[in-house]
C-alpha cells in the first residue's frame, strides 16, 4: 500500500463489516407472509464480509512485507558495494535499475 487513500479505503471496509455485525437487527429472523421464519441477515451473510475484510488485510500486509524486503535487498546491495570499496554512484544507480527491472515494480 503506497498511499493514505488506500489505507482509508481499507479502514472504511473494516468499518462497514463491523457495523453489519454490530447491528443487532441482523441477528434476528424475520417472518415471511406465511409465518415461516426466514434466515437472519447474519445467517445469509455466513461470515463473508469478515472473510473479505481479512483477505484485504492479508493483501495489505503481504504488499507491505514485499516492499520492506525489496528495500532491505537494495540496502544490503548498497552496503555491499560500499564495503567492497565501490562507492561509485553509477554502480549504485545500476543496482537500483537492475532491481527495478527484476521486479517491474518501480
Amino acid at each position: 500500500m503506497n498511499n493514505i487513500e488506500e489505507y482509508q479505503n481499507l479502514v472504511e471496509l473494516l468499518k462497514q463489516a463491523l457495523e453489519f455485525y454490530a447491528n443487532k437487527d441482523n441477528y434476528f429472523t424475520s417472518k415471511e407472509v406465511s409465518n415461516h421464519p426466514a434466515p437472519s441477515m447474519i445467517q445469509l451473510d455466513g461470515g463473508s464480509q469478515a472473510q473479505f475484510a481479512l483477505v484485504k488485510i492479508k493483501e495489505v500486509n503481504d504488499q507491505n512485507q514485499k516492499m520492506l524486503d525489496e528495500y532491505n535487498k537494495l540496502a544490503d546491495e548498497a552496503d555491499q558495494l560500499e564495503s567492497d570499496g565501490e562507492t561509485n554512484p553509477i554502480e549504485l544507480i545500476n543496482v537500483f535499475l537492475q532491481t527495478r527491472d527484476d521486479d517491474n515494480n518501480v
